[in-house]
């Protein structure tokens, strides 16, 4: 796991934890969203199955985080990345991917990350680092 940037977030502070997940693949969307709704701190406030659809709803919900995986159709999630940290300062970005890659987790940070998680985490691991980030 890398997270980055700001600390944890705050939980006196925010009620929960707005998301947005991005995977091309619908039964890890829907897997990720049961975890993170199972948890009372997170809210998932949008699907989409590429990077443009995910910086479609970024730009319209303004969440506290997205989750894109890196290899999906269409336009890069490296550039979405870019254009969410450009327009939506406020949205941490983390990569969950299959990829443990140098020189995609260099692409990530490039990118504004705050975090690179795989899709192998633990569930516990996931939610904490989540949560860190």
């Amino acid at each position: 796991m890398l997270t980055v940037k700001a600390g944890p977030f705050d939980p006196e502070v925010a009620e929960q934890i707005r998301c947005v997940i991005a995977d091309d693949h619908e039964m890890l969307r829907y897997g990720v969203r049961r975890l993170l709704e199972d948890a009372p701190d997170f809210a998932v406030v949008g699907e989409a199955g590429d990077a443009a659809e995910a910086l479609k709803l970024v730009l319209e919900h303004r969440p506290d985080l997205v989750l894109l995986d890196i290899s999906m159709p269409g336009m890069s999630s490296f550039e979405a990345g870019r254009l969410i940290e450009e327009h939506c300062a406020g949205t941490r970005i983390v990569y969950l991917t299959m990829h443990e890659d140098r020189e995609y987790v260099r692409q990530a940070l490039r990118s504004g990350a705050s975090g690179y998680l795989l899709k192998n985490t633990p569930a516990p691991l996931l939610l904490r680092a989540l949560r860190e980030v």
